[in-house]
């Protein structure tokens, strides 16, 4: 497929799924965003915090015209990277993303050490996924980092309506939970 070809399907995919993505049901954490009203230690952080540190293409994308948990950073190239380093006190994380037919595979890293590998194609489009969750090691006192990997891999593959899609396979996350 040559470049123009290609850019022109992606163009049409891109208007495809944002259709399809902002008439899925949503699931986003409670309205009262970075920190719960009781003054509790839960943090959110969502796609479009500034504390992302990113190294490949990445782009926040918007699927609803509510702030916060309704956007997703987004990537397609293997070996992109999306990095948090936390600042609270935390000592548990949970991640989510969404799920939909143009996704791949994405790996998770917490302090450096893979810890989850996720498939994140599916037939159906989801938000607020959750694709990993557990416990910080050493001390909550101390910076710890999540990074999000995009491979490569993963898709809707060559045999689609739409041709050849082998080289699309979406990553992102929606938002981490840490507390």
């Amino acid at each position: 497929m040559n470049k123009v070809t290609r850019t022109a399907v992606l163009m049409a995919l891109v208007f495809i799924i944002t259709a399809l993505l902002s008439t899925a049901a949503i699931a986003k954490p409670p309205e009262w965003s970075k920190k719960p009203p009781d003054g509790g230690s839960t943090v959110y952080v969502y796609a479009d915090d500034p504390g992302w540190s990113k190294s490949g293409t990445w782009m926040v994308e918007d699927y609803s015209p509510d702030p916060g948990g309704d956007k997703l950073l987004v990537a397609n190239d293997a070996g992109a990277t999306a990095t948090y380093t936390t600042t609270s006190k935390a000592k548990f994380i949970e991640v989510y993303a969404a799920t939909y037919w143009l996704c791949g595979d994405v790996e998770v890293c917490v302090d450096g050490a893979l810890v989850a590998t996720v498939d994140l194609n599916s037939e159906t489009t989801s938000f607020g996924v959750l694709i990993y969750s557990g416990k910080f090691s050493g001390d909550p006192n101390l910076p710890h980092t999540v990074e999000i990997r995009a491979l490569g891999t993963g898709g809707p593959g060559a045999d689609t309506p739409f041709g050849d899609l082998s080289w699309l396979h979406f990553v992102n996350v929606q938002y981490l939970k840490l507390w």
